[in-house]
């Protein structure tokens, strides 16, 4: 696209793939609970989703650095319940994390055309400290 006015001139490139979108993220930062996070999230694709990836690793962190862990991935079985015509919303809780944790997720959908690009960056997710009362 090439757009032209008295202020200038500006090029666009756009893609057009029938590849899944990035996934949205609808959950929030924190968990509810001690070791586990409600990961809930809506992907873009008019053909259905044949694979899910999910990828998490805890970040090690304190006042002066930050240090990500190993990603830890899991193949999940798409679910057929969409939001809208071309949003699929999922949901799936991580068992097993550490209290009082920071990790990072990550969402990668594959369709009939291919594996979505991952253009986000991942998202955060905190579970509670191990001294606080659910």
């Amino acid at each position: 696209c090439v757009a032209d006015n008295a202020l200038g001139r500006t090029k666009k490139y756009i893609e057009v793939s029938g590849r899944p979108g990035p996934a949205a993220f609808q959950s929030p930062a924190y968990s509810n609970y001690l070791d586990r996070y409600n990961l809930t999230y809506t992907i873009e694709s008019i053909p259905p989703l044949d694979e899910i990836k999910l990828l998490y690793r805890k970040l090690m962190m304190n006042e002066t650095y930050q240090h990500p862990g190993s990603w830890e991935d899991t193949i999940l079985v798409p679910t057929l319940t969409r939001s809208d015509p071309t949003h699929f919303i999922m949901s799936h809780v991580i068992r097993g994390l550490s209290p009082n944790s920071v990790y990072e997720v990550m969402i990668q959908a594959r369709n009939v055309h291919g594996w979505n690009e991952q253009k986000s960056k991942p998202k955060p997710a905190e579970t509670f400290p191990s001294d606080c009362d659910v």
